[in-house]
């Protein structure tokens, strides 16, 4: 599937003045943050849209954009999802539910689901570390495929130690997800940051 890219440092203003690098997360993917719902920020979601609801009143509501918090890379069939930066495996499995979400009438009745193979991040893999005095923590999520017919596609289990550019899984479309692709997180102290910036040249 080819190597991953060599490390890039990350921004000064956010972590301080150390040398701490990240690795880009998928072999041969790509990010493209013009194409709409791609980057960290406020966004139509691509499963919800604006995310209409109806109130107490019976009136059909438009909560508008919801928050993105992480940035989605594309990437080819196959391609392999590798660690950021070194650390530690805190999550490995599947979050959320195999089972679509409802969606619903003006009344609230269940009308059908949405076309997704489920909920949540679906397979994900969480990494932390501790480095330029504050705690780091990568998510990748939506990844390939766990089921009992292929077997897990997570590379990794609670408690690992990992090293940049080591893998841990392949690309997929699992959870609440409308195609291939690695959502990618960043916190800082558990705030989400846009890892944007740390994976330009």
């Amino acid at each position: 599937v080819g190597d991953a890219p060599p490390p890039i440092e990350m921004p000064k203003q956010i972590l301080g003045d150390c040398d701490f690098e990240l690795t880009f997360p998928v072999t041969n993917g790509e990010f493209h943050p013009e194409v709409a719902g791609n980057a960290f920020g406020m966004r139509v979601h691509p499963v919800y849209g604006n995310n209409n609801y109806v109130g107490n009143d019976g009136v059909v509501k438009q909560s508008g954009q919801l928050f993105h918090s992480g940035i989605d890379i594309d990437g080819p069939d196959g391609a392999i999802i590798v660690a950021a930066h070194s650390g530690t495996v805190t999550y490995a499995g599947y979050n959320g539910s195999h089972t679509p979400p409802q969606y619903t009438d003006f009344n609230q009745n269940p009308t059908g689901y949405y076309g997704t193979e489920g909920s949540g991040y679906g397979y994900m893999v969480k990494i932390q570390t501790d480095s330029c005095g504050k705690t780091i923590e990568t998510l990748y999520a939506h990844m390939c495929c766990g089921n009992s017919a292929v077997g897990s596609s997570i590379f990794v289990k609670v408690g690992d130690v990992v090293e940049a550019g080591d893998k841990l899984g392949v690309i997929g479309n699992t959870g609440l997800s409308t195609m291939r692709h690695l959502h990618f997180s960043m916190y800082i102290n558990g705030t989400a940051v846009d890892p944007a910036p740390y994976l330009e040249s």
